[in-house]
């Protein structure tokens, strides 16, 4: 086994820094944008943009390790061997080949079928779209490198990295925006906050550093509120948010439409 060498510890622990940065700052702006408002609306600092990691890394390690579990409970199955000599060994070749082939085919159809939604007015959720928007991104990848040309003229690194970066970067921000999406249509919780301005009923969407994420439900439209401003908040209970905050479309966010 090779030894690591630990001089390159800190070269690596940036480059992890940055991308960790990098994929947080991705997911607020999937989040925001779902919202409908930018970066430049929104009064986040790195540090908020970093806690933002604290939510899509855990199901992004626990879809990784769901995938290495998968991939080695069939290699145990198959017990090591590769794709042809399963098939040449099998009583059916041909039917084997397909067999094997058609979980693809099955993921092939999931962008059309989510285009296809869309434009019928069927509502799907944005983690679905993430779903469709990776897929598309690996069958794009695949036939931009389907030249034997163009394949033998890229380093494998350049290969790998092109395809699975963003393809990262597209579920971070689906991701984000599927967030968004849950914490307005699903669980949304009503509280009382107390200010200068006196009692107010909102819906919490989500806390930052210095600032809280709300949503008036008589006023219809978010607001940032400093906690410094905040003398008592006091949390009242769920409610059914549909008709409260408008119905989900699908792709567009529910909070554009007025009631």
């Amino acid at each position: 086994m090779k030894e690591v060498n630990i001089k390159n510890a800190p070269v690596l622990l940036s480059i992890f820094g940055t991308c960790l940065l990098s994929l947080s700052i991705i997911y607020d702006y999937g989040y925001f944008t779902y919202l409908g408002f930018g970066f430049s609306e929104a009064p986040t600092t790195l540090s908020d943009h970093i806690e933002s990691s604290l939510v899509w890394i855990p199901p992004m390690v626990i879809g990784v390790f769901i995938y290495f579990v998968f991939e080695l409970l069939s290699r145990r199955i198959e017990q090591g061997k590769s794709e042809e000599e399963l098939i040449e060994t099998s009583t059916n070749p041909g039917f084997t080949r397909w067999f094997r082939d058609s979980p693809k085919y099955l993921f092939m159809a999931i962008p059309p079928l989510a285009l296809f939604a869309y434009l019928s007015g069927i509502s799907i959720s944005m983690s679905a779209w993430g779903v469709a928007g990776m897929i598309t991104w690996y069958i794009a990848h695949e036939w931009f490198f389907s030249h034997p040309r163009i394949l033998s003229r890229t380093s494998h690194v350049f290969y790998i990295s092109s395809k699975i970066i963003p393809a990262f970067a597209l579920f971070v921000a689906f991701h984000g925006a599927a967030a968004a999406q849950d914490s307005i249509l699903l669980r949304a919780k009503l509280y009382e906050i107390t200010d200068e301005s006196g009692v107010t009923d909102v819906f919490l969407l989500r806390t930052f550093n210095e600032y809280f994420l709300v949503w008036h439900p008589l006023q219809h439209k978010h607001e940032f509120i400093k906690t410094s401003e905040i003398k008592k908040f006091v949390k009242k209970e769920n409610v059914e948010k549909e008709g409260v905050v408008g119905v989900d479309k699908g792709f567009n966010s529910p909070i554009d439409a007025a009631p």
